[in-house]
């Protein structure tokens, strides 16, 4: 199943003036093809732009699917919307576009729900690391945040520009706060939960806080 690059020519009224911006908006973005839309996506420059009237920066949020064919990975992201109101939703309309006998048994499939957390998954893959661990992780960083309280969701993986990994907290607070990435955490996190992720078999690719928690509570359930 070849997935090509596509971009439609779009009006988008600006939300603070009205005005109407023409925006090339992207279903379908394949890095492999176009690597470039990768860095603009790393860069927060490809979901977004400034209206051409009041010269406000806007951020966009729409749906859309990111395909590395050279890694085999496919991330179909699916805000909330009227359509898609719940996980199952959004489930549903990924294998309804992507069929596994035609898109193919070897590919890691995901679905989240914004940039931010398109963008933390691409960083994640980018090091070689095992996404679900990433996201058990961010559970514990949570619950060991102390005083200044942080949700799970609010916690990304990133790296430098040196190459250095971190996990960045944005805080209840609304301060922000980067703590380093521990590879010695994460393999002892990894063959902890090995038995855990390797047998779970809700099949759901939407990996993030909610599914770690419902990973980590069926696992205390079993004990």
């Amino acid at each position: 199943m070849k997935i090509s690059t596509h971009s439609e020519k779009e009006k988008v009224k600006c939300s603070k003036c009205g005005h109407e911006n023409e925006l090339d908006l992207y279903s379908v973005i394949n890095v492999s093809e176009n690597p470039e839309l990768k860095n603009q996506i790393l860069e927060h420059k490809l979901y977004g732009y400034k209206c051409s009237d009041c010269g406000r920066n806007v951020a966009l949020s729409y749906m859309n699917t990111y395909i590395d064919e050279q890694n085999k990975i496919i991330i179909f992201v699916a805000p909330q919307s009227e359509k898609i109101k719940d996980r199952g939703e959004a489930r549903k309309i990924f294998e309804s576009m992507y069929p596994a006998d035609e898109l193919g048994m070897d590919y890691v499939k995901r679905i989240v729900r914004d940039v931010r957390a398109l963008t933390d998954k691409i960083k994640v893959f980018d090091c070689g690391l095992d996404d679900r661990v990433i996201e058990i992780m961010k559970i514990f960083l949570a619950l060991n945040a102390g005083e200044e309280k942080a949700s799970p969701d609010m916690i990304f993986f990133d790296v430098d520009k040196d190459g250095k990994k971190m996990f960045v907290m944005v805080l209840d607070n609304g301060k922000v706060l980067a703590t380093d990435f521990i590879e010695e955490m994460y393999e002892d996190f990894k063959q902890e939960f090995k038995d855990k992720i390797d047998t779970d078999i809700s099949g759901n690719i939407e990996i993030d806080p909610i599914w770690a928690m419902a990973l980590l509570s069926a696992g205390k359930e079993d004990e």
